[in-house]
């Protein structure tokens, strides 16, 4: 086969593959967002979130919970709802939205996203600059073995 047919192919495999392609550059974003929340306590610009209430603290440290930094996880329900889906498509995007399995965890998402007001904590799921660079960079490392 010709470099140029070899080019041609694995262009075809890229397109073909996209969606997958963005669900895993999404995965990765997420996977790196819960690390940074749930290790540091930290949002997408580096800051400290606000502190859990006196009376909320308590509560989580009577329960056996880290009360150091405010981690969004009590009981892990809510990320562990939470996923990536495709929501479109076109010859030239892919639209990937974060969705919740069920519907109370829809609520607590939406929640956290701003919705129906500003969160005080702001949209907890976004990535920083670091992530989405790291996640820039295994994507460009998945590009490549079309190449080879």
């Amino acid at each position: 086969m010709s470099a140029s047919r070899d080019i041609q192919a694995a262009l075809a495999a890229i397109r073909a593959n996209r969606a997958i392609q963005c669900l895993e550059i999404s995965r990765d974003l997420a996977a790196l967002v819960r690390l940074r929340i749930n290790t540091q306590g930290r949002d997408f610009q580096g800051q400290q979130f606000s502190p859990y209430s006196k009376q909320y603290a308590q509560f989580r440290a009577d329960k056996g919970r880290q009360i150091g930094f405010v981690d969004f996880n009590f009981t892990g329900a809510l990320q562990a709802a939470t996923r990536p889906e495709v929501e479109s498509q076109t010859p030239d995007s892919v639209t990937i939205v974060t969705t919740a399995r069920d519907a109370l965890s829809q609520k607590k998402l939406l929640g956290a996203m701003t919705w129906p007001k500003v969160s005080p904590r702001g949209n907890i799921l976004l990535p920083s600059k670091g992530e989405i660079d790291l996640a820039a960079q295994a994507n460009e490392k998945r590009i490549q073995k079309y190449f080879r």
